[in-house]
């Protein structure tokens, strides 16, 4: 992202993505499971949202979902999604040696 201001002009979604479109025209859509608030988010909870940090991040109030404008541009999962999902091989406990 370059240093002027990002306008998020409307945000959409399809079954599987997120879609920014900004004011100059352009578009930019990631991954939906990248951040799960809002793939499990209703669409009426998703499509509530308000423009934070000076412009710099996205709110949902309804999800408590904060996410970087940037992070999306550039497909940046959120925490949740990176963190080792149940019954991952992350997930199971070391072998204890006596």
């Amino acid at each position: 992202m370059n240093s002027k201001k990002e306008n998020i002009k409307n945000i959409s979604f399809s079954e599987d993505e997120i879609i920014l479109h900004f004011s100059d025209g352009r578009t930019v859509s990631t991954p939906l499971a990248f951040y799960p608030r809002l793939l499990h988010a209703k669409p009426k909870q998703r499509a509530k949202w308000e423009i934070i940090g000076n412009n710099r991040g996205i709110h949902w109030p309804l999800v408590d979902e904060d996410l970087t404008i940037e992070g999306i541009i550039h497909g940046i999962p959120s925490v949740e999604y990176r963190k080792p999902r149940r019954g991952s091989a992350k997930h199971t406990q070391p072998e204890l040696r006596l």
